[in-house]
């Protein structure tokens, strides 16, 4: 592509990943899914004996992984498709995530009217980087996800309520992260039986944290570190909570932080006439740094630059070719902030409740185990049968977007107060 000369650009290959592409995992942990929704926390957890954690249900409400090694029901990977979708859909409506979520997304570059001038900043009329619309609200801070490993520390297990089942586990690990809303926790890479890398999938929340004196103490509850090998195959049966080896020996603790180095880029693509290629979906790109103008809408500015790791400084650089950008890839952890570490209550009740009505099916194998959970997935606008009750719905309330489910209607009515209207910007 053609350049000017006064900065740099390297080819830029099409995005791959999740982090990339902007697909989030759930921001809602399944286990506060659970508790709002009022399951029994070792039989969701697949966990049960004869004694203390007995079924008594005769629909064994016991939860499996998956739904194919459970007639008639759905599984753990199943209600966290549910949340995950049940988030997005709150997004769409309400302009922002219910809680901060790291995303990469690409967002389009306003082009100059006067196509025929040469230009090497992104200054608009007022003097000031030019504003861009990322239409993700409440922007905590522009950066890429960074996994740092602390350690990995041994479990302890206790039983904090006395009813004779180890219900809390607790780790301790010297660190020198001051910020407890930094550590994460993860299965170590034994216990990840697919060889796969510290991710989402092997997050361990929710979870508490002090640190003092340089060591953090962390503690979560027992029935969510059960060994994730346990819960695979056609044959899985109930897991017993008196037995220590079903449950983690030990965890992997994480510094979980945003990269500020990796805010993003400014993309070219190719145009008829580029001289150095044939090919037209080829593009280009160079570094990017931003700032956050309207945090609550989204609204953010930024021009090329380099940073200098010896210096930790930033410092900016011309483009390397002179018309604007196609586009500005940016990495931002967005979304609404937590509260004591974990999503706000309100929203995680609207995001679990959501997620039931999004369901097909049944956690468990009858209606009579499920009752709260039905009864966010009642359908108001079924016509009255021979031995069904009959409701007056208002027509505003059948004709959201959502859906008819009690749990859609719900969220649609609490979309209403919590969303953000944004109207014409002129950045």
């Amino acid at each position: 592509m053609p350049s000017s000369g006064g900065g740099t650009i390297t080819p830029i290959a099409a995005p791959t990943s999740a982090a990339i592409t902007g697909a989030p995992r759930a921001a809602l942990p399944l286990d506060e899914f659970r508790r709002i929704i009022g399951f029994h926390p070792y039989h969701f957890w697949q966990l049960a004996d004869n004694d203390k954690a007995r079924i008594t249900n005769n629909c064994n409400p016991l939860v499996k992984q998956y739904a194919w090694q459970n007639a008639d029901a759905i599984g753990r990977a199943e209600i966290l498709e549910a949340i995950e979708l049940a988030e997005r859909r709150l997004a769409e409506h309400l302009g922002f995530y219910p809680a901060p979520h790291y995303v990469s997304l690409s967002v389009p570059f306003p082009q100059f009217a006067d196509r025929r001038q040469g230009y090497r900043r992104s200054w608009d009329a007022q003097g000031r980087w030019i504003g861009l619309s990322l239409q993700e609200g409440y922007v905590q801070t522009i950066g890429a996800e960074s996994l740092t490993l602390i350690g990995n520390a041994n479990v302890v297990m206790s039983d904090a309520d006395g009813d004779g089942l180890n219900d809390t586990f607790t780790l301790t690990i010297a660190t020198s992260v001051t910020d407890p809303g930094q550590i994460a926790v993860y299965f170590v890479a034994a216990d990840r039986f697919d060889g796969s890398g510290a991710s989402d999938r092997w997050r361990i929340a929710p979870i508490t944290v002090s640190i003092s004196g340089g060591m953090a103490t962390i503690k979560g509850r027992a029935w969510t570190i059960v060994r994730p090998v346990l819960y695979e195959g056609l044959g899985t049966q109930a897991v017993d909570p008196g037995v220590a080896g079903n449950f983690a020996s030990q965890l992997s603790v994480y510094r979980r932080a945003v990269d500020t180095t990796q805010q993003g880029a400014f993309v070219w693509e190719t145009v008829p006439g580029d001289c150095n290629t044939a090919d037209p979906s080829a593009t280009a790109s160079q570094p990017a740094r931003f700032v956050v103008r309207d945090a609550p809408l989204g609204i953010i500015a930024g021009e090329t630059a380099s940073y200098d790791a010896a210096t930790g400084l930033w410092s900016e650089s011309v483009w390397a070719i002179d018309r604007p950008p196609a586009s500005a890839l940016v990495n931002v952890l967005a979304g609404f902030p937590l509260s004591s570490g974990q999503m706000e209550s309100k929203l995680a009740t609207i995001v679990a409740r959501l997620a039931a009505a999004e369901m097909e099916r049944g956690i468990c194998g009858c209606e009579t185990a499920n009752r709260a959970l039905a009864y966010w997935q009642f359908d108001v606008s079924r016509a009255a049968g021979a031995n069904d009750e009959q409701y007056q719905v208002s027509e505003l309330d059948l004709d959201n977007p959502l859906g008819t489910r009690r749990g859609q209607v719900f969220a649609w009515h609490e979309i209403q107060n919590l969303r953000i209207q944004r109207g014409l910007s002129t950045g």
